[in-house]
């Protein structure tokens, strides 16, 4: 230690062994996830045994790294499901692709405008990963809602432009007033949450959330 005191005796608790302690700041516009991976394999390179390296502080990445990882694994089960249970709603590959079409083209759109909106904010690697799951359940949920009353005006017997009009009118002002919810929900967490944990996904959110309705 390069001073006495109470800590002394923690940092060289016996003649042969020692700890040194090395703060890390972060220089201004960069952040940790370009930072500390180089670091760690400069460390890793260069220390051998009986020498222990512990890197601490960055329980917000490994965070982020576990939930892209949690929701990734979800993609993989629930966009199979998606199309089964599409599938046997509406009994037509061409009906049940509207839906799914429409929510890839909302996630498309969605990536497109977080992209740029890095150039002004940082955002974690979880953004895109939870505006995918919004927005492909958003994207399926409404446009199903929307083709379901369609269906039913049909077959009611009003003419398709009139069973588009109903459609809009009940379907359409209930997907509206949830996305409104949703998105206030969104933009009230982005005020309120420390650093970009919860920041950086309610953007996502808020983005696929717009695009849906």
């Amino acid at each position: 230690p390069w001073t006495g005191g109470a800590g002394a005796g923690r940092l060289r608790p016996s003649p042969h062994e020692a700890m040194i302690v090395l703060n890390l700041e972060i220089p201004e516009g960069e952040n940790q996830n370009t930072i500390v991976p180089p670091l760690e394999r400069f460390v890793d390179s260069r220390i051998d045994a009986p020498v222990e390296t512990h890197l601490s502080g960055l329980f917000g990445r490994d965070l982020n790294k576990a939930s892209v990882d949690a929701v990734h694994k979800g993609e993989l089960i629930a966009f199979p499901v998606l199309i089964v249970v599409l599938l046997f709603v509406f009994r037509s590959p061409i009906a049940a692709a509207i839906p799914l079409l429409i929510a890839l083209g909302t996630l498309g759109a969605g990536f497109g405008i977080i992209a740029l909106l890095t150039r002004l904010q940082d955002l974690d690697a979880l953004t895109l990963s939870l505006a995918s799951m919004i927005g492909l359940a958003l994207g399926v949920d409404y446009s199903l809602l929307l083709v379901s009353r369609f269906r039913e005006a049909l077959a009611r017997g009003h003419p398709p432009r009139e069973a588009a009009s109903i459609a809009a009118n009940t379907a359409g002002r209930t997907a509206t007033f949830a996305g409104w919810v949703l998105v206030s929900i969104m933009v009230v967490t982005c005020l309120v949450s420390p650093g970009t944990i919860l920041f950086s996904p309610a953007v996502g959110a808020i983005v696929v959330t717009l695009l849906s309705m």
